[in-house]
């Protein structure tokens, strides 16, 4: 959908909702927003940003251990993190919540660690959390940290920024399948006016992560734009599709 030879159409959608409904993606990233994490963060208010590391694990025996996946969502949510204060000095963070464990899927297995950060611009005086202490290498060997019901009381998927990135791929299958960017943003005003804003955010965001990546050495993430897809997936959250292919 175009306005010119090779000027897209901003102004409506890209895609029709209905044919994203039954989208399955392998490897990427879930990305969402909400409004507060793009205004100035105020004093004494407490932000929140989870991060999830998943991957699929193909025969998961007894020994498997979570340190890399926990390092790896920790490494993000401090991205995330440093993103969010916008390099503000007097903003604190802190772990309120993690978990790390395995779940069935299927015939194999989803292994995960999640993150749930907090943060704070504190004024003087003010003594900000602690938060939950990092976890020792030899609790990392098992599943453990909070369970599935105290995190679920936390609520995670409604912090002010929430970081999923996966990797179900099947080590067997040849070929590689693209990676997939999807940026949500909720948003106060609907319809919106112009879909551009949204689409620069989730390409900045994308290149940003793939920049992370590229210096964890793991997993090196295409960096090609191959196809950018955007819709309202709901009636106030935009949603911006980025399918990276080598």
């Amino acid at each position: 959908m175009t306005v010119g030879p090779d000027v897209p159409d901003y102004s409506r959608p890209s895609v029709d909702i209905e044919r994203r409904a039954d989208a399955e993606w392998e490897w990427g990233v879930t990305h969402t927003v909400r409004p507060e994490k793009l205004a100035p963060m105020l004093p004494d208010v407490h932000y929140s940003i989870t991060v999830k590391v998943q991957r699929k694990v193909t025969e998961l025996d007894r020994d498997t251990r979570f340190a890399g996946l926990y390092a790896r969502a920790l490494t993000i949510a401090g991205a995330r993190c440093h993103d969010f204060a916008r390099q503000d000095e007097g903003v604190h963070r802190w772990v309120m919540c993690h978990t790390w464990r395995a779940v069935p899927a299927g015939s194999s297995s989803i292994a995960f660690a999640v993150v749930m950060m907090g943060l704070m611009r504190t004024t003087a005086g003010q003594m900000p959390p602690l938060g939950e202490p990092a976890p020792t290498t030899q609790e990392l060997m098992t599943s453990g940290g909070a369970t599935m019901e105290e995190m679920q009381h936390r609520s995670p998927q409604r912090a002010t920024e929430v970081f999923v990135e996966f990797d179900h791929r099947d080590p067997a299958a040849s070929g590689a399948p693209p990676f997939t960017y999807s940026y949500g943003e909720r948003v106060a005003v609907h319809p919106v006016d112009s879909f551009e804003p949204f689409v620069r955010r989730a390409e900045n965001y994308a290149r940003a992560h793939k920049a992370l990546v590229d210096v964890l050495g793991t997993s090196p993430i295409p960096a090609s734009i191959g196809l950018r897809e955007w819709y309202m997936a709901d009636y106030n959250l935009v949603t911006v599709e980025l399918h990276l292919k080598p």
